[in-house]
């Protein structure tokens, strides 16, 4: 009399039942943790701050916040504030240097999608 009877040696391995599980995973980790790194280019800026020779003169460049999804468009107000434009639809104010935390309302509905969004601004006011 055999030891196993023919009905459990044609039963799939564990391998073989979960094969399915282990392909999903194997996808999940290549699609969550080596693709995003290649498709988010994030440049490196060098410290603060920077004086770039132009032409016409100097430029120093500051950073003033890192707190912004993708910045799209400034005015520069009368009163030294500056207006710029998210994306995906914000509207934001630097106040004395700093980013004020209030995002500014009033904005029509923005359609976004891939780089379609809110662009560019401009202080329309008469001088």
């Amino acid at each position: 009399m055999p030891i196993f009877n023919d009905s459990v040696l044609d039963q799939p391995s564990r391998f073989e039942r979960y094969r399915g599980l282990l392909i999903f995973a194997a996808i999940f980790v290549v699609l969550w943790f080596v693709l995003p790194p290649a498709f988010c280019y994030m440049p490196e800026f060098p410290p603060d701050p920077v004086v770039m020779e132009t032409e016409r003169g100097s430029i120093r460049v500051v950073t003033i916040t890192e707190r912004l999804s993708r910045p799209w468009g400034i005015a520069f107000l009368p009163d030294g504030d500056i207006l710029i434009t998210e994306l995906a639809g914000r509207l934001r104010r630097i106040h004395n240097g700093k980013l004020q935390p209030q995002i500014i309302s009033g904005v029509p509905k923005v359609e976004t999608r891939d780089e379609a969004g809110l662009m560019d601004i401009a202080d329309v006011r008469k001088k």
